[in-house]
């Protein structure tokens, strides 16, 4: 099941510095963002940096075809600056919500770092490209919704730049929103000061002032979601900035969820080690989400009597909360349930979305529509599709009592 995440934005102010790495890579994509022309958007300047070996690199533009590629050899150890300027408007990015060829590529027969630069004189910006980590098929992304700074002639705006690095590329963009009101919970790692919780506001913004040679765990909480968490690690800073901390929260679905992996020896409720496994992960969630309080469910194919599917699956169920329980999840938090065969799965593409019929229904998994797929491949692998182990949140209120 494709989960959709919602993006609570925090701004967390810390009395600490941080510094930027560059990476090393053998290529890189960018796309320049349209820096607004009132506040500076010239001189424009790639920077290439090499390291113990020396490299021929590339600069080029795969879907302009007008653009004459630019070469240049960086000697081990040195350092180029490549002006761009006079290509500013090939290479900007051009007004939003429209495809268009400028974005770059480089190129280099050894491990290089690259960087970006705006030297507008009032208008200074330095972009560190990524290489193969900004490569992806998901992303996410906030945004600055408030400018202090005096309006600019044009208007500036939020967007987000993306580059396709194959031929025909789709890209699916699904707005979030932002969670008012979610408590974010923070705890100092070695104990030292005593937790505490705050509640970000309509924007779902918040600050708090931190002190160096800290580690705190910070957990955000709503009502309908799953909870998210991350750490602030203060300990190696020692000037004052600004941390930005997002937290993506998941909404809490009405159906089932796949625990994908889950298997049993033949004809059995023995958990196979590999499935062990992947329960330690959902021990994890468990653990993060305290509150929730859900079903751990079990379903089988049709092969065999209604009944005694009925019973294989009530015991395989059984086995992951036995499995859950003995990890330390409270047993009021856990219940099991077996389906047998009277609840098969629906049919799904290959981004596990539901395949709908011509009435926008799901396509269930039943005996009879299997048998009704002629090649016995197929009907094995449908047959796969619905003997699973789920879970489903059937409470949110479990009270965690502290001894």
């Amino acid at each position: 099941m494709k989960q959709i995440f919602t993006v609570v934005t925090i701004a967390l102010f810390v009395l600490i510095s941080s510094t930027t790495f560059s990476q090393q890579d053998t290529l890189f994509w960018f796309a320049a963002p349209d820096v607004s022309s009132g506040e500076g958007d010239s001189p424009i300047q790639l920077k290439l940096l090499s390291y113990g070996t020396s490299s021929d690199v590339t600069i080029s533009q795969p879907a302009n075809g007008g653009f004459v590629p630019i070469l240049v050899s960086l000697a081990a150890n040195s350092s180029q600056s490549v002006d761009l300027t006079a290509f500013l408007a090939q290479i900007e990015s051009p007004s939003g919500n429209a495809v268009n060829s400028n974005g770059l590529k480089i190129t280099a027969t050894n491990p290089i770092s690259v960087y970006y630069e705006v030297n507008a004189p009032a208008n200074k910006e330095i972009f560190t490209l990524k290489g193969n980590t900004a490569l992806g098929l998901e992303f996410y992304t906030p945004f600055q919704k408030n400018k202090n700074n005096a309006v600019t002639t044009p208007a500036s705006y939020s967007s987000f730049e993306i580059i396709a690095s194959e031929d025909n590329t789709t890209v699916l963009i699904t707005p979030e929103k932002i969670l008012p009101e979610t408590s974010l919970t923070f705890k100092d790692v070695d104990g030292l000061i005593e937790s505490f919780t705050l509640t970000t506001d309509s924007k779902g913004y918040y600050e708090k002032t931190l002190k160096a040679g800290q580690e705190i765990f910070i957990k955000a909480q709503k009502k309908k979601y799953f909870a998210d968490a991350e750490v602030v690690n203060t300990k190696k800073i020692t000037e004052s900035t600004n941390i930005i901390q997002d937290f993506y929260l998941n909404p809490i679905p009405q159906d089932d969820i796949e625990i994908e992996g889950i298997e049993y020896d033949f004809d059995s409720d023995k958990l196979r080690p590999a499935s062990m496994a992947i329960l330690d992960r959902l021990f994890d969630f468990l653990e993060l989400n305290q509150n929730l309080i859900v079903e751990i469910n079990s379903h089988t194919d049709c092969t065999g009597s209604d009944s005694y599917n009925q019973k294989l699956s009530a015991r395989r169920a059984k086995s992951c909360v036995d499995y859950l329980l003995s990890k330390g999840v409270p047993k009021d938090r856990l219940t099991s349930k077996g389906y047998g065969e009277s609840e098969p799965n629906f049919l799904k593409d290959a981004d596990k979305q539901a395949v709908l019929d011509v009435n926008g229904d799901r396509i269930l998994l039943t005996e009879a529509y299997i048998n009704g797929v002629e090649s016995k491949d197929e009907q094995e692998v449908l047959h796969q599709y619905n003997r699973r182990t789920s879970f489903k949140v059937v409470g949110e209120d479990f009270q965690v009592i502290s001894k």
